[in-house]
């Protein structure tokens, strides 16, 4: 188990980091096909005085997908716009990202209720992450006076099983 998040690509092929702890000359990666049901058993070894790969003695059981880089970066792009625009509609996220990119990229892309999906996770993700503080009142109605006497700022925690709870 590798315990960190790195790839690498090559030939349409994208590789896993393998190992956590790699030695002075090369490092350690799998092919991110190894689960069922492809469970790819090609391991590869990146020489890092000249960041050449080479194949281990098992060959990939799968074709190569040259369109997955072009997935990823649509994908990355979706989450981060999804991240820089919170409140605009999912549709009009898609339609941006998608209009950059080709029509044979969009072919190889997920459905679009799958990358609708896509936003709306990252947009949970985001909500979740942190307790965020409420803004101050800036206008407000007199509250009634048994209420009035409260001075600290409200603020929102989330809880166990991801629910908002407002302070």
């Amino acid at each position: 188990s590798s315990g960190i998040n790195a790839e690498y690509g090559s030939n349409g092929f994208i590789y896993s980091r393998k190992k956590p702890k790699d030695t002075p000359l090369y490092s350690a990666w799998r092919c991110r096909k190894n689960n069922p049901p492809t469970k790819c058993p090609c391991h590869a070894y990146l020489t890092l005085t000249d960041n050449s790969l080479t194949l281990g003695s098992k060959p990939h059981n799968h074709p190569a997908d040259n369109a997955a880089p072009l997935k990823r970066e649509v994908l990355s792009t979706l989450k981060r716009k999804a991240a820089e625009q919170p409140l605009s509609v999912t549709q009009n996220i898609l339609s941006e990202v998608l209009a950059d990119s080709t029509p044979e990229t969009n072919q190889t892309l997920p459905t679009m209720e799958s990358l609708a999906r896509v936003v709306q996770r990252s947009r949970a993700a985001d909500l979740h992450s942190t307790p965020k503080r409420l803004p101050p009142l800036t206008s407000f109605s007199p509250l009634p006076a048994p209420l009035q006497d409260v001075t600290s700022p409200l603020s929102c925690t989330t809880g166990r099983r991801g629910r908002m709870f407002v302070s």
